[in-house]
């Protein structure tokens, strides 16, 4: 783990950078075969979670929230600290990432996949700010 990594000298975001740049790789790529679909979405699955779960810590580390808050609130407080700009495109994430959990839809899984450029730039945006912590 390298020191750039760690937002307020405790919280590593290494993962969620790995997974980042696995998301871009694929995302990259003209045509995805199933199996290459599937591994996108799992990165977006993965990465999705570790963002709200660090954007949590964060948030904790600066009592802005409680143990409880919800994911949404999570989200909320984010957007007020400054480390996403909208609240309202993670909500679609939530939604998003819900569905590729619970169920198998060929388009579903396709609408996602086109909307991943939507979550790619704010998640590097999230990760930017982060970072400069």
């Amino acid at each position: 783990m390298t020191e750039q990594n760690l937002i307020l000298g405790k919280i590593s975001i290494t993962d969620l950078i790995l997974i980042k740049n696995e998301l871009e790789i694929l995302e990259s790529k003209k045509t995805l075969t199933n199996a290459e679909k599937a591994g996108l979405i799992k990165f977006f699955e993965l990465s999705y979670e570790l963002a709200w779960k660090t954007l949590k810590r964060v948030l904790l580390l600066q009592n802005s929230i409680d143990v409880k808050t919800g994911t949404k609130d999570i989200f909320r407080e984010a957007a007020k600290a400054g480390y996403i700009k909208d609240p309202l495109p993670w909500f679609g994430f939530i939604e998003d990432r819900n569905e590729t959990v619970h169920a198998y839809n060929q388009a579903r899984v396709d609408g996602i996949i086109s909307d991943l450029k939507t979550y790619k730039t704010e998640l590097e945006a999230m990760i930017d700010k982060l970072l400069e912590l």
